[in-house]
């Protein structure tokens, strides 16, 4: 045996298993990156369908005969596509009064479209605890419905 195969003996004998040391190591804080991109990931996802939810309930509640279910309908439609889950939606007048109905004489309409992250994160989270996604949207008409209509002429 030749001097230079007893030295890469010896000093592979004493790093055996700092390898699977090293590996332990990276892996655990890769995996937990990971896990975090994706959760983010998910926390994007839904604040921007929240967003667009609210928008197209309150282009729905400015719609002539359109009634609170249906724009509570084209909120839960969206948020649905997503699986998100236990979101509320609140359709509202200028003055934060929550509607039962919608007058023909409303002039705006405030929609806002809440999720609970709780409930709709791939892990349970331990830093945003009771944390909601909060995305609202306000539309106003040109002018009062009943305006609008007796502008267009019947044929």
């Amino acid at each position: 045996m030749t001097f230079t195969s007893r030295i890469a003996r010896k000093s592979s004998c004493k790093r055996r298993g700092a390898a699977a040391v090293e590996f332990a190591i990276v892996a655990s804080v890769f995996f937990v990156s990971i896990l975090a991109i994706f959760e983010f990931g998910r926390f994007v996802m839904l604040r921007n369908t929240a967003g667009n939810a609210a928008y197209e309930a309150a282009r729905v509640a400015m719609s002539y005969g359109a009634r609170v279910q249906d724009a509570e309908e084209a909120a839960d439609f969206l948020m649905k596509t997503i699986g998100a889950r236990d979101v509320t939606t609140i359709i509202a007048d200028d003055n934060g009064n929550r509607l039962a109905t919608i007058p023909d004489t409303t002039k705006a309409v405030n929609v806002t479209v809440d999720v609970p992250f709780t409930k709709n994160a791939f892990i349970p989270p331990l830093f945003a605890r009771g944390a909601v996604i909060r995305a609202t949207c306000r539309l106003s008409s040109e002018g009062s419905r009943i305006t609008r209509m007796a502008a267009i002429p019947a044929s």
